[in-house]
């Protein structure tokens, strides 16, 4: 494994050979509880008492996180002597899938990005209600408190979490749920960040191509807030890379005062020309760099722009499935045109393709998941009609041939 995306806030100290390349945005970390114990939890946190938690599978971030979250709320797990506040379940998300409602566990924590496929299933699917976790500042503070209980014999894999890592943030209202509203307001929560690591072995050259996919390109708009290179500039938790050093160093901005300092102590026509030679040179650096990414950039807005508008559709009323399937031609019009043109020698910026092909992908995936779950959506209308499915698919979908062979000569 060259490189991965990893969970923030676990102690580094063993992955000596690991290295960051960058750290992206706060995932968040979940609390869903079933709807009878909602109101209680809302509350008081200790309500959790007596309850089944689980904390995912033993080893993973989300578990280490729970344990220590629950530890500072005065909560320890139940032991086989009966002592202990709550019992701990380490169901995988794909076992929690498969449950019925009898086995699942009263309440569930999960750190992931927005938006959360488990804490959706669970969301719509069982009803479970999402709570705030408003201790964020407060848990981060204990840092200090457990460095110092660390000099003497190890407790539990909690010890892994390291506090002052671990972030204040919020999940979005209605994230999960519009009709029945999930969360109904901006729900306060906290979290560790994601983070870009790779093996030190990695190549310069590598780290800088994907830092600069990351970074100077329509890649970086589509997370909320927008990716920034400026994130480069936070305290790693593991060593830095050092493609990660020499691509900060390389779009390390001029400064207009070290600038007027400059052509205010030339004294001779030879620092004037050395002054105009390195503007000259940083200048035509920026330009053909530029010239380069051009090629993609108008395929990225592109597909940037049906991003948009399947996004529009999903939070409508109702999704409208010819408009879905009209969409998911032309991404993969444009992906065909875009590598054609590639392929031809018309078209530049080889450091680009393989984030343009991952964002093409990622549209298609989008579209593919809304597209399913509305075929499923018209099954089960059909079925309550008591009509075919292909003839209510007809209807719905009509000459849908020609109206996507129309539309995908327009812009979307």
């Amino acid at each position: 494994l060259d490189m991965a995306l990893v969970q923030g806030g676990l102690d580094p100290e063993a992955y000596i050979h690991v290295r960051q390349l960058a750290a992206l945005h706060i995932e968040p970390l979940h609390l869903l509880v079933k709807p009878e114990l909602h109101r209680a939890a809302l509350e008081n946190f200790a309500s959790l008492r007596g309850t089944t938690v689980n904390l995912s599978t033993p080893g993973s971030g989300t578990h280490d996180l729970a344990l220590e979250v629950l530890r500072f709320a005065g909560m320890k797990p139940r032991c086989p002597d009966g002592s202990g506040d709550y019992q701990a379940s380490t169901a995988s998300y794909e076992e929690l899938l498969k449950m019925d409602r009898g086995n699942l566990p009263d309440a569930v924590f999960t750190v992931s990005d927005l938006p959360s496929p488990i804490v959706r299933h669970l969301a719509a699917k069982h009803h479970y209600q999402l709570v705030p976790l408003r201790f964020g500042e407060a848990f981060s503070l204990g840092s200090f408190g457990d460095e110092r209980q660390k000099e003497g014999p190890p407790r539990d894999d909690a010890d892994d979490v390291t506090k002052f890592r671990i972030y204040p943030t919020v999940i979005p209202a209605y994230t999960y749920g519009i009709e029945f509203p999930s969360p109904p307001t901006p729900l306060a929560t906290f979290g560790p960040r994601l983070l870009l690591v790779a093996h030190e072995s990695i190549p310069t050259r590598a780290v800088r191509l994907v830092l600069e996919t990351i970074f100077s390109t329509n890649f970086a708009q589509y997370y909320r807030p927008p990716l920034d290179p400026g994130l480069l500039d936070l305290a790693s938790e593991y060593p830095w890379h050092v493609g990660t050093d020499e691509y900060r160093e390389y779009h390390k901005p001029l400064r207009a005062g070290q600038v007027v300092d400059l052509m205010a102590n030339a004294t001779s026509l030879t620092g004037a020309v050395v002054g105009a030679l390195f503007f000259l040179g940083h200048w035509l650096r920026q330009y053909f760099r530029r010239k380069r990414e051009l090629g993609f950039e108008s395929y990225m807005v592109k597909v940037a722009a049906i991003e948009q508008k399947a996004l529009e559709l999903e939070m409508g009323a109702m999704l409208d499935l010819r408009e879905l399937l009209r969409l998911q031609v032309e991404v993969s019009r444009i992906k065909n045109e875009a590598l054609s043109r590639f392929a031809a020698g018309k078209l530049e910026g080889e450091a680009l393709i393989s984030g343009f092909v991952t964002h093409v992908n990622d549209a298609r995936n989008y579209l593919t998941r809304l597209i399913l779950h509305e075929r499923d959506n018209l099954e089960n209308r059909a079925k309550s009609q008591q009509r075919p499915a292909e003839e209510l698919w007809e209807e719905t979908v009509g000459e849908l041939t020609g109206d996507i062979s129309a539309g995908s000569e327009r812009p979307v």
